[in-house]
């Protein structure tokens, strides 16, 4: 989740959110 908190920081909220789902998506699979 450090690597997110970064993402997060360097390009926002909505970019976060998207790479935070997508890693959701891989961990469910």
């Amino acid at each position: 989740m450090v690597n997110f908190k970064n993402v997060n920081d360097r390009y926002g909220h909505e970019v976060g959110d998207e790479v935070l789902k997508k890693n959701g998506s891989t961990l469910k699979n």
